[in-house]
């Protein structure tokens, strides 16, 4: 090192100047960790502070007396004296990385921000240079890079996505295997925010969650995704929602703080389904059984009820909690109790059965009830008990027991009811025979006659229809109707009839019912008596998928606005009677049917609905 120039060199700068600029970087000199040369304009140290010397293996001394020249390898001098003229010319140097050589000869990489020192009026005095040894920054960036390889191989084949995220949920990388998740290509994917495919329940999800981690951050200085995944909905490409498993920790900048998340992706789709279903399943079990009308029990072989839903309790008159650990010996008559054991034993031998027997309600009344009971196994799938599926049939004995009683006699009242009117209404026919024959041929006598007649045939059919079985009553609607239609103009003098029917024949098919006909008879009746002497009546048939649709039409002066909402009430007409729409009503559910009025200008339509078949 040549001492001598290097003096020669700060002639420059005067002893105030110099004293001025001691003064001012002592501090700085004193407490940074960071290695500070300032040197002249021709690149001599003129100053240099303690870490400088130790990073070099030099005495501050040495240094002192020295060019930046001794300690930068040859190979980069020339690169050295170019960036030295540019600071001359007023260029900016930026932040670049150098060889340095050490006094023992070792050769280290550092990181030099080199400034051009300016005094008050603009002109340059010296030149300062703060260096840094990154030798440890380049090893741990080279292993960095070494694990980021390993790390994008593994995300690469890795069978769950794994993606980064800045501070504001964009994807910043993300792995081949996200493809398959959300359905689009990689390069989309980064144009996202993670959002993009959330449903809002689940950006309120991830948000509330991301919220949370870093409130529990500046509270307790702890990361607060710590936690278990988060599940949630989100959506494919094509559209349709899928389930994803997320879990997350936070990305940290150099100072420790966080920058972003780190997130494995994994589609749960398959096993939410399962999932899903199970509860669904689990949820039907428990609803059948705790809102099954019949009371259902488990009872061990101790005669120890262990289970009892709702209409069990109800049954006896308990609640559910008093009746679990209960005896069944608690609830029967003594003389019940050996018909007990005896299925008891049934069960224990994995024999099903059904049985009645009596049980004693909480206020010691006996209620008479039937038993069906299969073996109940255990965890262990040993047969520990009893499933006792218990109803309640003591209201049907007493109805049963009446119902034999009254159809006795309801029997004999139709046997003798059905001989008596058919010998009158024979008599009707006979007598308006004889009279057409007999009065003159008067146009109205022999109307009044004829109305007569047809009228006593159609009593005579409504007699035959009830003793007839509903299985020879035609099904098809088409078949019932037409062979009738002369028969109602008949009866009905002036009406004229219509069917149309908007699909095949065949296709007409209801439930046999012998009580349809007698239907039919009310409304044809009902469109004479309030349509008048010349009504016409228009049916159209048709077929809507599992339904029949008869639209029932006729051009009478329609219904009056006070009964519509009443309409098919018993009792309701302005003309008296109102039987015959609630007969029709009542005879259309029965058959799992409805009939209902529709808003028309002129006349009347009903319209009823049967289950085809």
């Amino acid at each position: 090192m040549n001492n001598e120039s290097n003096r020669n060199s700060r002639s420059d700068i005067s002893e105030e100047e110099f004293e001025k600029i001691r003064r001012q970087y002592s501090g700085l000199f004193n407490e940074t960790s960071d290695s500070i040369f300032l040197l002249d304009m021709d690149g001599n140290h003129f100053e240099v502070n303690e870490n400088a010397a130790k990073m070099l293996g030099y005495s501050v001394e040495e240094l002192q007396n020295s060019s930046f020249r001794d300690i930068v390898i040859e190979t980069e001098l020339e690169n050295a004296e170019g960036r030295l003229e540019a600071l001359h010319s007023g260029e900016k140097i930026p932040l670049y990385i150098r060889t340095f050589k050490k006094k023992d000869g070792t050769l280290f990489p550092a990181e030099l921000n080199v400034a051009l020192i300016r005094d008050d009026d603009g002109k340059p005095i010296y030149i300062q240079s703060i260096v840094r040894d990154i030798t440890e920054r380049q090893a741990l960036e080279k292993s960095l890079r070494d694990s980021e390889k390993r790390y994008r191989l593994l995300a690469d084949y890795a069978k769950d996505a794994i993606a980064t995220l800045d501070m504001n949920l964009d994807f910043t990388f993300i792995s081949p295997a996200a493809t398959e998740v959300f359905g689009y290509e990689l390069d989309e994917l980064l144009t996202k925010n993670i959002t993009d495919f959330l449903t809002p329940a689940s950006i309120k999800l991830v948000v509330e969650s991301m919220e949370d981690a870093l409130r529990l951050e500046e509270e307790v200085g702890k990361d607060g995704y710590d936690a278990p995944p988060l599940e949630f909905e989100t959506f494919h490409k094509k559209g349709h929602q899928i389930w994803i498993e997320v879990s997350r920790v936070f990305l940290r900048d150099e100072l420790d703080r966080p920058s972003g998340l780190l997130i494995i992706i994994r589609d749960i789709t398959k096993r939410k389904l399962v999932e899903e279903a199970l509860q669904r399943s689990e949820k039907r079990h428990r609803e059948l059984i705790e809102f099954n009308p019949e009371g259902i029990s488990i009872v061990d072989f101790n005669e120890v009820i262990l289970f009892a839903n709702s209409a069990f309790a109800n049954i006896l008159g308990y609640e559910i909690q008093e009746l679990e650990g209960k005896s069944l010996v608690d609830l029967m008559e003594s003389n019940e109790l050996e018909k007990v054991a005896y299925q008891t034993a049934q069960r224990t031998d994995g024999i099903a059965s059904t049985y009645r027997t009596e049980m004693m309600r909480k206020d010691g009344t006996l209620r008479k009830v039937r038993v069906s009971a299969v073996p109940w196994r255990n965890d262990e799938g040993e047969i520990a008990g009893a499933i006792a599926v218990v109803t309640d049939i003591t209201e049907s004995i007493l109805a049963e027991r009446k119902l034999a009683s009254t159809n006795r006699d309801l029997e004999l009242y139709a046997t003798l009811l059905k001989h008596d009117l058919k010998n009158d209404l024979q008599v009707i026919l006979t007598q308006a025979e004889s009279a057409s024959l007999l009065l003159p041929p008067d146009e109205k006598t022999v109307s009044y006659c004829e109305t007569t007649k047809n009228v006593a045939e159609r009593m005579n059919c409504l007699l035959e229809i009830f003793s007839t079985p509903s299985s020879e009553i035609p099904r098809n609607l088409l078949d019932l109707l037409t062979p009738r239609i002369p028969d109602y103009e008949q009866i009905y003098p002036g009406m004229k009839i219509k069917i149309d029917v908007n699909n095949d024949k065949k296709d007409m098919k209801i439930t046999q019912g012998r009580l349809i006909p007698v239907l039919f008879d009310n409304l044809f009746r009902n469109s004479y008596q309030h349509g008048g002497n010349k009504v016409h009546v228009d049916i159209k048939l048709q077929r809507k998928d599992d339904l029949i649709q008869i639209d029932f039409s006729n051009n009478g002066p329609g219904i009056d606005k006070s009964i519509r909402q009443q309409l098919f009430q018993r009792g309701v007409s302005t003309t008296g009677g109102g039987q015959g729409l609630y007969l029709c009503k009542r005879i259309a559910e029965a058959y799992g049917g409805e009939i209902s009025l529709l808003p028309t200008k002129k006349g009347v339509t009903f319209r009823l609905l049967f289950p085809a078949t």
